[in-house]
């Protein structure tokens, strides 16, 4: 199973410009995944017609990474680029609120849990109190635990 993290370009990057492995290096470097790791667990797919990325890859850790790139540099400009993470087959998404703002996605697993189905991955909304949780299996609970309380969480 491979997590799919896909990107669109802002501030006017226009992907045709820049060769592959330019953009897959400025990937790696936003990402903070080591070189070795990346290129063994990553695979960028630059489609220049629809002018956006799309990043593969079997590893949560390097997932969780990329799903966190917000901007890329290429020469001497930082780009920005909004991710979005692809559903994963065989998982349901739910959102929680009244977390804490600025709250990472590596704090995330000690702050919420799940007494049902088994919480696959978490990510925060922008700099909101609201976070994205996947769940295993069909079904998305009624409420989630987090920061030691009852929290709903919404289809």
């Amino acid at each position: 199973m491979d997590y799919k993290t896909i990107f669109r370009p802002r501030d006017g990057l226009r992907l045709a410009s820049w060769s592959d492995r330019q953009i897959t290096a400025g990937f790696q470097a936003a990402s903070a995944i080591p070189e070795g790791a990346f290129n063994q667990q990553v695979v960028i797919q630059v489609q220049t017609v629809q002018n956006l990325i799309v990043a593969s890859t079997p590893n949560a850790e390097c997932a969780d990474a990329l799903s966190d790139v917000t901007s890329i540099q290429l020469g001497a400009v930082t780009y920005t680029v909004l991710p979005y993470v692809k559903h994963i087959p065989g998982t349901v998404k739910g959102v929680t609120h009244s977390l804490d703002p600025g709250t990472t996605t590596e704090q995330l697993p000690y702050i919420i849990a799940s007494s049902g189905p088994r919480i696959v991955q978490a990510r925060m909304l922008g700099k909101s109190t609201s976070a994205v949780v996947t769940f295993e299996g069909p079904h998305v609970p009624f409420y989630i635990r987090a920061h030691g309380m009852h929290s709903r969480c919404r289809p």
